[in-house]
């Protein structure tokens, strides 16, 4: 059984991987996750993605980003110009992108109801469809964070 430490060394490792444009490497590190049997460990590593991508949102939108305790909220179509550009420029959405979609949204509102049954509903299909919803949430959480950094002019894995 994989302790938390390793499996936070994995997620780490998966999203910083996804950044440097390594999606093999990024799939290696949540397959070793995945592949541990502990199917709260996948949601919390997807919890893990959806956190950066929130924290990346918030820096983009700076002023702008809505404030879900206000009652303001997050919605889709704020993330889809940010997120990657051979998604964006296919014009092709999947089941896997709309998981990513939904449940970067629903975890960015703190709507963790809404987060956890977007999840519940990909792991009851299982096997290779989960695998593609955690690989394309990662992706766009590395899209954010990648955009997150250009924003600020930093460089990805480097202090803040």
């Amino acid at each position: 059984m994989m302790s938390t430490d390793q499996a936070a060394q994995h997620i780490y490792a998966a999203l910083a991987a996804q950044m440097g444009g390594d999606a093999d490497t990024a799939a290696e590190h949540i397959q070793a996750v995945a592949l541990d049997g502990d199917i709260n460990r996948v949601y919390g590593m997807c919890c893990a993605f959806a956190y950066a991508a929130h924290h990346s949102l918030q820096i983009l939108f700076g002023d702008q980003a809505p404030q879900p305790e206000r009652g303001e909220m997050w919605i889709v179509r704020q993330l889809e110009p940010e997120l990657r550009p051979d998604r964006r420029d296919s014009g092709v959405t999947t089941a896997e992108d709309l998981f990513s979609l939904r449940f970067i949204v629903a975890y960015a509102n703190g709507d963790h109801d809404t987060d956890e049954a977007v999840f519940t509903a990909a792991a009851q299909i299982g096997g290779e469809h989960l695998v593609r919803c955690v690989a394309a949430l990662v992706a766009d959480a590395a899209g954010l964070c990648n955009a997150g950094h250009a924003h600020l002019g930093t460089t990805p894995g480097a202090a803040a």
